[in-house]
């Protein structure tokens, strides 16, 4: 009598993610560049592995704060096909800013998924073009070299801005 054993110890790995239908990971496991922003404050998350898995969790950090935001464990999969590689879930209220996520899975023979971190942006009240007015210096022009620059939009908004002898620097308008 024979018996073939089959020795598996290799990792999982995503093959493909996607964000409310944006691209993460492309096909193949590679990371897109750069980071996504999703327009939406409870995206869905769809999840293809290379190979069938037992999914422990997904959470979902305060990248600026590396606070934890969302934990969704096994069980509030929306949808898991029989198969075990595609996954659903809906990542529901989470808030704006820029945010990290982290999944964790095991293939059927127990080898864990390669610690898995995607960094996107939630801006779920984005900008509407000409949303930005110029208030100071009025009409754009000062007629002095030292002024206050004051803009307005519609929402909260990061602004670079660049006076040409300075690197390209960032500040928070608030509406």
């Amino acid at each position: 009598y024979r018996k073939q054993i089959v020795i598996d110890d290799t990792q999982p790995f995503i093959d493909e993610m996607k964000i409310d239908g944006i691209g993460i990971v492309t096909a193949g496991g590679i990371i897109a560049a750069p980071t996504k922003v999703i327009e939406k404050s409870s995206p869905s998350l769809t999840i293809k592995f290379n190979e069938q898995v037992q999914m422990q969790s997904i959470k979902v950090y305060n990248a600026a704060t590396n606070e934890e935001e969302k934990s969704f464990i096994a069980d509030q999969i929306l949808r898991a096909t029989t198969n075990k590689i595609d996954y659903s879930f809906a990542l529901n209220s989470l808030s704006e800013g820029p945010k990290r996520l982290e999944i964790t899975a095991t293939d059927l023979t127990g080898n864990a998924l390669q610690t898995t971190i995607f960094n996107f942006v939630i801006d779920a009240n984005p900008l509407v073009p000409g949303s930005i007015t110029l208030v100071n210096p009025k009409y754009g022009v000062s007629p002095t070299e030292t002024f206050t620059f004051k803009i307005k939009t519609d929402n909260n908004a990061l602004c670079g801005y660049n006076t040409g002898a300075t690197a390209l620097s960032f500040g928070t308008v608030t509406n």
